[in-house]
């Protein structure tokens, strides 16, 4: 007891990389356990489920890894008020590459310049962004899918918000049938 693990030193080494984004960007000095494993799992392609405590910076595994990929990452949000918090946070950083898009928005714009997009899982099954989000497909990619606030998923319970059992399946559809059909992007939930 007592005793805190050491991380392997790829972890090590990665950090050293990612610092200067991490400071420069973020305005953040160090990474937090479990932070630089969440990203190097999702730059290889990784399926990954990553719990941390609240607070713990889970929304910069994906911002960072989305710094990364060369495609554009997806990131699944319960909620409204959540999707707007991380765009607006990622725009006073300076960064624009970020999109949210809910139910009544319409801010998208043109999805190829964007590194982040930020939805509700209902997104998935709207008929017009169905074109926009296979030319994407098609053409830059879907690098990552991520499920933040993933506890949601069953605190909500399925009947509350059918979508989320079956928008994995809907955007493997849309990746399988885009005119340039991608193979599947890794999937990451962070709760």
């Amino acid at each position: 007891l007592g005793h805190r693990p050491q991380p392997p030193p790829e972890d090590e080494d990665l950090a050293r990389v990612l610092l200067p984004i991490l400071r420069r960007i973020f305005a953040k000095h160090r990474f937090r356990d479990g932070q630089v494993r969440g990203i190097r799992a999702a730059i290889q392609g990784q399926d990954r489920l990553i719990l941390l405590p609240a607070g713990h910076g889970k929304s910069l595994i994906f911002q960072i890894a989305s710094f990364l990929l060369p495609g554009t990452t997806l990131v699944v949000e319960p909620l409204r008020a959540l999707i707007d918090d991380q765009v607006q946070n990622l725009r006073k950083e300076g960064i624009s590459r970020c999109a949210g898009n809910h139910r009544d928005s319409q801010e998208l714009g043109s999805l190829e310049e964007k590194a982040l997009i930020y939805l509700a899982p209902e997104r998935l099954y709207i008929s017009s962004f169905e074109e926009p989000l296979k030319e994407l497909i098609g053409g830059r990619g879907i690098d990552l899918l991520v499920v933040d606030e993933a506890h949601s998923v069953s605190e909500c319970g399925h009947s509350f918000r059918p979508a989320y059992l079956g928008f994995r399946g809907r955007l493997l559809h849309l990746c399988r049938t885009a005119k340039r059909p991608r193979p599947k992007p890794p999937t990451l939930c962070l709760t």
